[in-house]
């Protein structure tokens, strides 16, 4: 899966990036809920749909960055927002970022973009086992999300960041 947002949010990540270092990640929810066994839903042609927000908070010391990565996946018959959901895998992951380098204290625009780009691309691995296991332990067959690279958009390009992305 490849994201792209616009330079000056790349920009603003990676200055955060180069302060700070990930220390850890820990899930805060997990759930998978099937609707339909996979007998059924095999007759189907589903579709893969994946949501992440990310929201981020400095320290009041300006020592650590928390992140908080929520994530639905979903398999579903078509992208309407009515259609039969046969499984859902969600949950949230925190990650905890401390000071590794001197540098000025990023803004809290700056940690937004931050958990936006870097959190959810920290998160993407944990996020990814966790789809992959949460279908198996409903009895379907493991799937496993793309890989997530991230880029720069094309100067003058939309970009859809926050909208529901289809695998």
């Amino acid at each position: 899966m490849i994201r792209l947002h616009n330079q000056q949010d790349l920009q603003r990540t990676s200055a955060v990036a180069r302060t700070y270092g990930l220390r850890s990640a820990e899930f805060l929810e997990y759930s998978v809920k099937r609707e339909l066994p996979f007998r059924e839903a095999s007759r189907k042609s589903p579709l893969v749909f994946v949501r992440d927000d990310a929201v981020g908070k400095l320290s009041t010391d300006g020592a650590t960055v928390e992140v908080v990565v929520k994530f639905h996946v979903s398999l579903k018959e078509s992208n309407a927002e009515d259609a039969l959901g046969m499984l859902v895998v969600q949950g949230a992951i925190e990650l905890a970022y401390a000071r590794t380098a001197d540098g000025p204290s990023p803004t809290q625009e700056d940690v937004d973009c931050f958990a936006r780009i870097n959190g959810v691309y920290n998160a993407w691995p944990y996020i990814r086992e966790a789809t992959s296991v949460g279908f198996a332990r409903v009895g379907y067959l493991p799937y496993t999300l793309d890989s997530l690279v991230i880029g720069a958009k094309p100067e003058g390009a939309e970009v859809a960041a926050n909208t529901p992305a289809q695998e």
